[in-house]
């Protein structure tokens, strides 16, 4: 069987086991990233630079399909997000960009069971637990890192990569009328092995480039209509 096949079949399986109504979403992020290692490099080179990227902006489009009889959502969401930064010890620039999938999948655990319909949400003024909710997002992430020379006047230096990642989460549903779901959240993001080219902000050089791991700290509000 060819592999493209493989995944529609799987498609299909999904969308037998979840409900023929779905629901878009718009989400909007604030992330707070921690480059260990590209920091560390950096601060060698120039002890006076604070660290890189500590933060930015993604956007995020979903469609959102629930399961029968159980209340697990499963929630595929295409992303964007893009941080542009000086270093200005040595007036170099980097700017670190991302297109990213990911296959949340979200379970309210202490009122797992759907009995009153498909598509119902608990009112806030139920019991809060009914409505709070874990998630698990595996993912792939295609990015993109830009590195200016600065004064050097060298090429900018573009890397692309495709990436993993694997985040977990928390959040809640608030019922607005019955067109609207405001959900607020927090989650944790772990993206393995992202291959920096550091060259050009190291000023003199002092590695060519480093795979680092991005430990991401995320807070988020999804708009479901």
């Amino acid at each position: 069987m060819r592999p493209y096949l493989r995944y529609i079949i799987l498609i299909i399986l999904i969308g037998l086991s979840t409900s023929a109504s779905a629901q878009f979403g718009f989400r909007t992020k604030y992330s707070m990233n921690s480059f260990t290692d590209w920091n560390r490099i950096i601060q060698k080179s120039s002890p006076a630079e604070d660290d890189v990227l500590t933060s930015n902006i993604e956007f995020g489009l979903d469609y959102r399909f629930r399961m029968k009889n159980v209340r697990i959502d499963i929630l595929h969401e295409i992303a964007i997000g893009l941080k542009t930064e000086s270093i200005l010890t040595n007036q170099s620039g980097v700017e670190f960009s991302y297109f990213a999938y990911n296959l949340n999948t979200q379970f309210y655990a202490f009122n797992l069971r759907r009995e009153s319909g498909i598509d119902e949400i608990p009112k806030s003024g139920q019991a809060f637990a009914n409505n709070l909710f874990f998630t698990i997002s595996p993912g792939v992430l295609f990015n993109r890192t830009a590195v200016s020379s600065g004064p050097l006047l060298l090429p900018t230096i573009v890397d692309d990569q495709l990436n993993f990642k694997l985040g977990i989460g928390v959040g809640y549903d608030f019922k607005i009328g019955d067109s609207f779901i405001i959900s607020p959240g927090i989650a944790y993001n772990f993206i393995h092995d992202l291959e920096l080219i550091l060259w050009p902000v190291s000023f003199p050089p002092s590695e060519t480039d480093e795979a680092t791991n991005l430990h991401q700290l995320q807070f988020q509000i999804r708009i479901g209509f």
